[in-house]
């Protein structure tokens, strides 16, 4: 009898053991049995499904310096709601790829999921090392009262930006007689802005560089080509030949010594997707985003008068002046099709060898030139369309702008004392602000100038 109780003792003692460990194991997921009562996962694993397009089972191979938003679906295989954290594994130690949500993003990485639904996660990944890095997402879950610990991940919980740039970081391009590139260090917006260069003046006044701006979108690692205008020189001894993007040059009248000053013409400055400077690149217009032109040659004589250049123009560059009656022709400014050209419009020069006569003519990217044998005169602006070189004693034109190319919008042109315009591709805006520094707006004295500024993605 003694060992019939001793017997229902144990049995009993065993069963109070096996309650309280299965109590024991039940708490690491819940502490309240009642809120869930799925006993068939009480000691089982929680399973997820990750799914997107742009991962190759559930990895994705980010190559170097670049950036990208990836759009997660996250799937609850579980009958009841429960905690989640989704974190990613690299295939390499790289303290430069970071990972994490993105800031627009509605849903964040770590959180809760019913039973049997799903969420979007957008995240962004972002390698700024030199070498391709993959990396790996999973998913860990829990039950809603659990901790959850990652082991053997990396947490995906910070915000990370698509670009290492803040929003309204700039690039700077300043004249320096050779073409410069730029890279787009991530996909977004990018404001391009351009000033031409002034044409040459000696007490007289070389025509005034246009301002051309554009928004367009880039992505990442997207080459830029850009190349700013030379200022226009003046002289009545040295050298006048053109300047660097387009500057038409000028001619010397060497028996004229320190009496007559003659100039050349300023260059363009444009930004394009295909390399080269502006003239070489007529049979590639597609590729030419922007353009400000540039201004004309300006004309003193010491004795006689002064000619101011022509200023360049938006859609059409502005015309030479002509105020010394009787003496040679002044250059006309470029325009959207065709580049200016040298004509007398006084009836009383007629009978000259250089009145009337259509030479230094302006091309696609380039200022008309002038020649000795048409008598000494000042160089035309370059631009879209360059302006006409002078003939003989006359200022020369200004060249035309350009923004022009579909890519563009918020797009605009301003320019001195100009024609204006309100068509999309050749909004013109004239202006009577000029300024040696870089202004939005403004034309431009001296050597050309270049920017681009990151707007965000």
């Amino acid at each position: 009898m003694k060992n019939i109780k001793k017997s229902y003792f144990i049995i009993f003692g065993l069963i109070v053991l096996a309650v309280v460990c299965f109590s024991t194991s039940y708490a690491i997921f819940s502490n309240t049995k009642e809120e869930h009562g799925k006993l068939n996962i009480v000691a089982g694993n929680l399973n997820y499904k990750i799914e997107s397009s742009e991962l190759d089972s559930d990895s994705i191979t980010l190559p170097a310096n670049t950036s990208k938003e990836i759009r997660i679906k996250l799937t609850s295989l579980n009958e009841v709601s429960s905690k989640y954290e989704l974190y990613y594994i690299l295939d390499k130690t790289n303290d430069k790829v970071s990972v994490g949500y993105s800031k627009d993003t509605k849903d964040n990485v770590l959180g809760t999921v019913e039973g049997s639904s799903s969420k979007i996660i957008s995240i962004v990944v972002r390698n700024d090392s030199d070498t391709s890095s993959k990396v790996t997402f999973k998913v860990l879950g829990g039950l809603i009262n659990n901790n959850l610990a990652l082991k053997d991940g990396n947490s995906l919980n910070k915000e990370v930006s698509l670009c290492r740039y803040e929003v309204g970081y700039v690039w700077n391009f300043d004249y320096t007689g050779s073409e410069q590139e730029f890279t787009a260090p991530c996909s977004g917006t990018y404001k391009l802005e351009t000033w031409g260069a002034q044409g040459g003046g000696y007490v007289a006044i070389g025509g005034y560089g246009g301002y051309s701006i554009g928004n367009i979108i880039l992505k990442s690692n997207a080459k830029l080509f850009v190349n700013v205008g030379e200022s226009g020189k003046s002289s009545s001894t040295e050298d006048l030949s053109s300047t660097y993007n387009g500057g038409g040059a000028g001619a010397i009248q060497a028996n004229y010594k320190n009496i007559r000053y003659f100039s050349s013409g300023g260059g363009a400055t444009h930004i394009a997707m295909i390399s080269g400077i502006l003239s070489n690149l007529e049979n590639e217009k597609n590729n030419i985003l922007i353009v400000a032109g540039a201004g004309g040659g300006a004309y003193s004589d010491t004795t006689v008068g002064s000619e101011n250049g022509g200023s360049a123009g938006g859609y059409i560059g502005t015309n030479g002046t002509q105020t010394i009656k009787g003496w040679g022709s002044f250059g006309y400014g470029g325009s959207q099709t065709e580049g200016g050209y040298s004509i007398c419009d006084d009836t009383t020069c007629s009978a000259n060898d250089w009145g009337r006569k259509n030479y230094s003519i302006g091309g696609f990217g380039y200022g008309g030139s002038s020649s000795i044998d048409y008598r000494p005169s000042s160089g035309g602006g370059s631009g879209y369309y360059g302006g006409g070189g002078s003939g003989h004693v006359q200022s020369a034109g200004g060249g035309s702008s350009y923004i022009g190319n579909t890519s563009l919008y918020n797009k605009s042109m301003y320019c001195y004392n100009c024609e204006e315009s309100t068509e999309e591709s050749t909004k013109t805006i004239s202006t009577t602000c000029t300024s040696e520094t870089p202004t939005e707006n403004c034309s431009k004295q001296g050597n050309g100038y270049a920017r681009i500024t990151y707007l965000g993605n």
